[in-house]
């Protein structure tokens, strides 16, 4: 059995609903006044339960007796659609922008922190370096204990030859006085 223009029709506005998302589908209920003075009780629905809401209503047996009518209405149900469409993906793109800027920023931040951090251990690598080469010359200047006890012998034999020495002057000098 051959499908009419407006089976056609509904099911291409039926596929085009499934690819809305939810809040699109309220709004689209809106549109329709399927929601009427209960506009809330649509808010409360699943995207299921809107998509075969809508879809019963576009599939009412009143449309196809509207003929042209009928088909209108679905053409600008529709263009109602691909309004909506278009929509949601603007909103898609910007908030995929900004969720990108975000984190860019965050990006940024956390490479300027990594740059303070590697600037801070260079800092201290450096410290470190001038703080061990003043440690090393202050052990290269401090005699170690071996050449210690060297300078200590030098030092005792040339007091004990300085005390030798001054006990053999002691001696010849009342020898020289007397002469």
């Amino acid at each position: 059995m051959e499908s009419t223009k407006l089976d056609k029709l509904q099911l291409e506005v039926i596929r085009e609903l499934c690819l809305l998302p939810r809040e699109s589908l309220v709004e689209l209920c809106d549109y329709l006044i399927i929601a009427g003075t209960e506009f809330e009780y649509m808010t409360d629905k699943g995207r299921t339960a809107l998509i075969t809401l809508i879809s019963n209503h576009i599939q009412r047996g009143e449309l196809e007796k509207l003929e042209d009518k009928g088909m209108s209405e679905l053409l600008h149900l529709q263009d109602k659609i691909s309004e909506l469409q278009v929509t949601w993906e603007a909103d898609t793109l910007r908030q995929v922008k900004e969720q990108q800027k975000r984190q860019d920023g965050e990006e940024e931040r956390i490479l300027e922190e990594i740059e303070a951090l590697q600037l801070q251990l260079a800092s201290t690598r450096k410290k470190n370096e001038n703080e061990e080469s003043r440690i090393n010359e202050k052990l290269e200047a401090k005699p170690s204990p071996h050449s210690l006890r060297r300078v200590q012998s030098k030092v005792l034999r040339l007091t004990h030859g300085t005390k030798t020495l001054k006990t053999l002057a002691k001696l010849v000098s009342p020898v020289r006085k007397t002469s």
